[in-house]
């Protein structure tokens, strides 16, 4: 579980050297301890010699999506959410889609994405609402008191979903036909009625005929 401390990790893994630098500085002139890796290969080792240290804290990761040209970002949070559920995890990108942004956070498990340009204050700020979160929820991976879905079960979801849609839609074109055949019926009943009293008053008139003669 998180265990506050009095200096909290910030973890930069970004492949522009100019942010991997200047970032960890902004932090740790505001009380952070702050370090930076450019590669991914370079973080899962920097983060396994983190995790088995005795002294272990819950950090914060500040990850680039576009860290490398064989994964991405979203490879990392997935590899730190099988060691950690607790710690913080922004996503750096320049690329503004907020509606796929939305549905990746939520898939693999990371906090929100922070868009670039940003400087180190304004960073720092957006941490600090998810830093009071993770005290309050007691865990930081959005996924506190709330269902966990696995691909499969998704798709099961998914799939029930577009059912009871169907179903609906059947059920639905069933009435509106039911509707249909009984307004026709209607129709036709009263055209019979018409009918009917027609073929009555006729009978009648040839009836009083008859007996007048």
């Amino acid at each position: 579980m998180f265990t506050p401390s009095d200096k909290p990790l910030i973890f930069v893994i970004d492949n522009a050297p100019d942010i991997a630098g200047f970032l960890p500085l902004a932090f740790q002139d505001h009380g952070y301890e702050s370090r930076s890796v450019l590669t991914p290969d370079d973080f899962r080792a920097e983060f396994l010699k983190l995790y088995v240290d005795p002294k272990y804290r819950s950090p914060i990761f500040l990850i680039d999506i576009a860290i490398s040209k064989h994964e991405d970002g979203w490879d990392l949070v997935d590899f730190i959410r099988k060691y950690d559920r607790d710690c913080l995890i922004f996503m750096f990108t320049g690329r503004v889609n907020k509606i796929v942004d939305r549905v990746l956070l939520k898939k693999h498990g990371a906090n929100a994405m922070i868009y670039k340009p940003k400087d180190g204050t304004e960073i720092l700020a957006q941490i600090k609402l998810y830093e009071k979160e993770r005290e309050q929820n007691g865990r930081a991976d959005g996924q506190a008191g709330r269902w966990m879905f696995t691909d499969g079960q998704m798709a099961a979801v998914a799939f029930n979903i577009l059912f009871v849609l169907a179903l609906c839609w059947f059920v639905g074109h069933i009435d509106a036909k039911v509707d249909t055949l009984t307004k026709e019926f209607s129709t036709e009943s009263a055209f019979r009625i018409v009918d009917d009293g027609k073929i009555m008053r006729l009978q009648g008139q040839l009836d009083g005929i008859t007996k007048g003669k």
